[in-house]
């Protein structure tokens, strides 16, 4: 006998699932463990197994239907089973009522029997999937690489492109941003400041030896940045920072610098993109850099311990110019003040 797949409950209040993506097709060979499809609730979206092995004989409801939770929605068994799936019947056609003859004046009309036709099988009506504003029908996967290389999957929605989307939808959608970025995105600018880092200088001299300099400078940029962004803009969970040197080829991420105390910081991978870089040109004759784009602010810091140069470059579709100036007012007054806000 043909295995019903149903729906699944995948939350604790979970009454329908969207059904994202078929991983298989009808006559496909399926183990219990393979991917059979990819289900989306109102927290997440979950790659659902086949739970049983055989062909999978049939599907009843496309991606991009949203279904009730225990409903069938496909039928897995023997190639010989295909036969034995019923498909939900459509509904008859109304019976036609003859009319019937009008009874002869003073004759008794013949006793009549009603025969009640069989009610007709109501095919299942998936629920519609309700069209949420910036909803976008993707693969974990194809999500999470797009996060990672700072990807909307709205601009293929936008572009007409039609969902789910999967990994082999990422190409098409760097072609889009690419003519995007090159064509529609805003222009990027940059705030200036000098500050006198002389402050700076003594706690560095105090705090570390000459061989930590450099970890020592990658953190204290990390917890000034993360710290500002995080005041200026009034984030109170998580502030990722990204600290490049390009002396030292060196790259680190920060998970929320700014708890805790410097010497309790410690780099580490972090996925998606920063909430702010950072890149540390000290030490070096560069003065500053201003880059083409700017997916998120980026903050430059030049010059020589005792005086540095300060370039925050932003897009202003991203970053409004009064927040950004506050921003690097903010990451300013750390570099000349630390005491004020380290401890």
């Amino acid at each position: 006998m043909p295995h019903d797949v149903i729906m699944p409950a995948l939350g604790m209040a979970q009454d329908t699932g969207l059904i994202v993506a078929w991983h298989k097709k009808p006559g496909d060979r399926i183990a219990a463990d393979d991917v059979l499809m990819e289900v989306e609730t109102d927290k997440a979206t979950m790659e659902v197994p086949a739970g049983v092995e055989g062909t999978l004989l049939n599907i009843l409801f496309e991606a991009g239907t949203a279904v009730p939770v225990g409903d069938v929605i496909a039928h897995i068994g023997d190639e010989g089973d295909a036969d034995l799936v019923v498909e939900a019947p459509a509904a008859p056609e109304p019976a036609r009522t003859a009319t019937p003859p009008e009874p002869v004046a003073d004759e008794a009309p013949p006793p009549t029997t009603t025969i009640e036709s069989p009610k007709p099988v109501k095919p299942f009506k998936p629920a519609p999937v309700e069209d949420v504003a910036g909803k976008v029908l993707a693969s974990p996967k194809s999500r999470r690489l797009a996060l990672q290389e700072g990807l909307d999957l709205g601009m293929l929605a936008r572009a007409g492109i039609p969902q789910p989307y999967h990994v082999s939808d990422l190409q098409t959608l760097r072609e889009i941003a690419a003519k995007q970025t090159n064509f529609g995105a805003a222009p990027v600018t940059s705030l200036e400041a000098e500050v006198e880092g002389a402050a700076l200088k003594d706690l560095r001299g105090m705090s570390i030896g000459k061989d930590e300099a450099v970890l020592a400078d990658e953190a204290i940029w990390a917890a000034f940045a993360a710290s500002s962004y995080a005041t200026i803009l009034g984030i109170s969970d998580i502030v990722r920072v990204k600290i490049v040197t390009p002396a030292t080829g060196r790259e680190a991420h920060y998970l929320n610098p700014h708890v805790g105390g410097i010497s309790r910081l410690n780099g580490g991978e972090i996925e998606g993109l920063p909430d702010i870089w950072v890149v540390d040109l000290t030490g070096g004759h560069a003065t500053g850099l201003r880059p083409g784009t700017a997916e998120t602010p980026i903050l430059s810091v030049a010059g020589r311990p005792g005086a540095y140069r300060l370039v925050l470059s932003f897009r202003e579709d991203l970053l409004d110019l009064d927040t950004a100036y506050a921003l690097l007012e903010a990451f300013a007054a750390r570099v000349d003040q630390p005491l004020l806000h380290i401890f």
